[in-house]
């Protein structure tokens, strides 16, 4: 799962819901990074996960792997 702030936001309750195990592969350096909020039809969004963010996924039972330090290109 890729992981956008999106991830804690939208699809963690559905996971918890329904009970469906997922990982998350965390791009470390992407971690509190501001970027450009983007607007949903009620709310605006960052687009970066925070360290809360990635502790409440864990504590929810996601799994937690590593994408690296950057998501440069070679």
């Amino acid at each position: 799962m890729h992981c956008y702030r999106t991830v804690y936001l939208k699809a963690l309750p559905v996971l918890k819901e329904f009970s469906i195990p997922a990982v998350a592969f965390i791009t470390t350096s992407n971690i509190d990074k501001s970027g450009n909020n983007y607007k949903t039809n009620s709310e605006t969004i960052k687009p970066y996960l925070t360290w809360k963010d990635v502790e409440a996924l864990a504590e929810a039972g996601v799994t937690i792997g590593s994408h690296a330090m950057t998501h440069r290109s070679f």
